[in-house]
């Protein structure tokens, strides 16, 4: 399976790590970039585990929240052959409006 991040997934994560870096410390801005990577590993193995969006567009959307950082939440598609990475927000958001 190919593995994209759309650019807007990149800005996303780094204006997370960024935010934590200077509010809270660096070690909890890494440790953020840590449990991103084993939650990319984990849909990359078992796609079907994020919540279907159905109320989101684009359609065939999932999520799965951050593990540690349960209010951040993994946007992502999963196509034939394709596993693409589309937002990271935080579930606060009007999320409807960040889709459209």
């Amino acid at each position: 399976m190919n593995i994209t991040f759309s650019s807007v997934f990149e800005a996303d994560f780094a204006g997370i790590v960024t935010h934590f870096a200077a509010t809270a410390s660096p070690e909890l801005a890494l440790r953020f970039e840590n449990r991103m990577v084993q939650a990319v590993e984990l849909i990359a193995q078992t796609p079907e585990i994020g919540r279907r969006q159905t109320e989101l567009a684009p359609g065939n959307l999932c999520s799965l929240r951050v593990a540690g950082f349960d209010s951040n939440l993994v946007f992502y598609q999963v196509r034939e052959h394709d596993l693409l990475f589309i937002r990271v927000l935080h579930g606060a958001m009007d999320l409807p409006a960040m889709f459209y």
